[in-house]
């Protein structure tokens, strides 16, 4: 199941204002670059990209639903106020989604 609409970056203007106002976290499986705002009515947001550098269309496919997926069960655990853009890299098709949660919460370890 894909994450809700609500919960998604959809515009190029949020993707950029986490590139350049953001933090960068740095794990074997992806790369996130996440954004806390001090206003807290911007709400959680959370974008996935696969680069073609993963492989062909069905492997980005996957890479993106396993991500997505942990986020969608873990979203309430972020904080109310942040935007995530995660970036995956080619072992996180290796990878059980259990251990994708664990490096996600070293993520929020880092920012609290």
């Amino acid at each position: 199941m894909a994450l809700p609409k609500r919960l998604r970056l959809t515009k190029e203007k949020e993707f950029e204002t986490v590139f350049k106002n953001g933090r960068k976290f740095v794990s074997k499986y992806f790369i996130v670059y996440y954004y806390i705002s001090d206003n807290t009515d911007i709400g959680q947001k959370f974008g996935v990209i696969a680069s073609k550098k993963i492989g062909g269309a069905v492997k980005r496919n996957r890479a993106k639903r396993l991500i997505q997926e942990v986020l969608r069960q873990e979203f309430e655990k972020f904080r109310n106020n942040i935007w995530i853009i995660v970036i995956t890299r080619q072992k996180i098709l290796e990878v059980k989604p259990e251990i994708l949660r664990n490096e996600l919460k070293e993520i929020r370890a880092i920012y609290k």
